[in-house]
């Protein structure tokens, strides 16, 4: 079987005492089609000298280079200039690194289960020391179709950056994105929330293949932040929703909720109970909605 190309967008900001780290862990992957992808977000620092040096001693590294304008900026860029044979994309932070057979993990699950994203679990390291990291509650293997989910609830089907994975295909309903602004950081929001409302089949994987590294430059891990701004954060999450939602015409229909209950493990129904009843469905519906749910639930 033909195996798929994979790019890694390495999305770079001024850390130039971190980056050969992160590009000799995906060098040094055992997987045979590999494409290195650095966007450099308009760094100050010696960080492009340094890609500019691995691009000349390899062949599949490349190095796109832009006017600071933030993540979701970089990821847009990376996106525009991605390899016409990428078949599956994956993320990486320029200040983490990946654990040794991560990527042939991740694309022989990509192959076995069919998922359009997937996520792993991490390691934090911080002040020198790798400890395990405060891991997803949501279960391993496949987490089925959450497009109402993510809408009423807010639920996230993802981690940080660094453990996304997702098929190029799936990728195009997302970026480009013109809210660029609105997302100079925490933009992987945007790729995991819009995962979900696009209709991506999504998959945690149980498997630590990053090492997320917690510093005083992290934009969000660690960090506080004021009420202001967590309110303007939720009015960018919904700006997100609606302009997914709006752009791929998807309707919050009572059969695709249905569908939604249908592809979901176990314990996850849960969430679905009190959901049904935040719907505008019809009552028949609502009842029909119950109906399924509990007959799911009497299966397992």
């Amino acid at each position: 079987m033909k195996l798929p190309q994979v790019e890694i967008i390495i999305s770079l900001y001024n850390y130039a005492e971190y980056i050969s780290e992160c590009i000799l862990s995906v060098i040094k992957q055992d997987y045979p089609h590999i494409l290195i992808h650095v966007v450099d977000d308009g760094s100050s620092d010696d960080s492009v000298r340094i890609v500019q040096d691995y691009c000349r001693q390899y062949a599949n590294i490349r190095l796109t280079t832009k006017a600071n304008g933030g993540q979701l900026s970089a990821f847009n860029a990376g996106f525009i200039h991605l390899d016409g044979r990428s078949e599956i994309v994956f993320f990486l932070d320029a200040d983490d690194y990946m654990r040794e057979g991560y990527i042939k993990k991740a694309v022989e699950t990509f192959l076995e289960s069919q998922c359009d994203m997937l996520f792993c679990d991490l390691f934090i390291m911080q002040d020198g020391k790798i400890s395990d990291g405060d891991n997803e509650v949501l279960p391993y293997g496949d987490l089925g179709f959450s497009i109402f989910d993510t809408y009423f609830n807010g639920s996230y089907y993802g981690h940080s950056t660094s453990t996304i994975a997702i098929t190029k295909q799936m990728l195009s309903r997302i970026l480009p994105l013109s809210l660029e602004n609105e997302w100079r950081i925490r933009a992987d929001d945007c790729i995991i929330y819009g995962a979900a409302l696009v209709g991506a089949k999504i998959f945690h994987l149980d498997f630590k293949g990053i090492y997320y590294r917690v510093h005083s430059n992290n934009n969000h891990c660690g960090k506080t932040f004021s009420s202001k701004y967590e309110f303007h954060r939720a009015l960018s999450v919904q700006k997100l929703f609606s302009t997914l939602l709006e752009r791929h015409k998807i309707s919050l229909h009572y059969s695709l909720f249905c569908a939604e209950i249908d592809s979901k493990p176990s314990d996850l129904l849960y969430r679905y109970k009190k959901m049904i009843r935040a719907t505008d469905f019809k009552y028949f519906q609502k009842w029909r909605a119950y109906k399924i749910l509990r007959k799911k639930l009497k299966r397992i």
